[in-house]
């Protein structure tokens, strides 16, 4: 893949309309997300790949309740963890099976180690799909006990 660029993208609404990940909840999420990122209230992370847009995430840090397993193992009382959360990641249709969705996982996880230390960072967590969960559970995410009532599973990835 040398001819892959992974940097911060600047969310322009027109970056949208083509971007086709197989997925019609993702890619209407991906159009929300870039509206926040637009605001400056998230990054947006992009893998070019030839000059073309092949992959994106966003990444948000913040407070969120975690379930018991997350908050027993990591020895904490409160009901709401320190995380950075990956509210969307997506590989265009054509890009999909090459590697491009574990290289943005990587990246989350070195910038959440990375912000760790500065901010306090427990996890990494995300919501993935019925289809996505064992490919998330393969990075090391933990995936809750059940399903929210929209069919997506809670997942968390606990930093050393």
């Amino acid at each position: 893949m040398s001819d892959t660029e992974i940097r911060l993208i600047a969310p322009r609404s027109q970056d949208w309309g083509a971007f086709e990940c197989g997925d019609a909840r993702i890619s209407a999420k991906l159009v929300r997300e870039a509206h926040r990122a637009q605001a400056g209230l998230q990054q947006l992370h992009g893998v070019m790949v030839a000059g073309d847009l092949a992959a994106v995430m966003t990444l948000r840090a913040g407070h969120l309740s975690a379930p018991v397993n997350v908050l027993m193992a990591l020895g904490m009382g409160e009901i709401e963890v320190p995380t950075l959360h990956l509210e969307v990641l997506a590989v265009r249709t054509d890009a999909q099976r090459r590697g491009l969705g574990k290289l943005l996982i990587s990246i989350a996880l070195d910038i959440a180690v990375r912000l760790q230390g500065e901010i306090g960072l427990k996890t990494v967590s995300l919501e993935a799909t019925t289809q996505s969960r064992a490919f998330y559970q393969n990075q090391g995410f933990e995936a809750a006990e059940s399903p929210w009532p929209d069919g997506s599973w809670a997942m968390w990835f606990l930093l050393n």
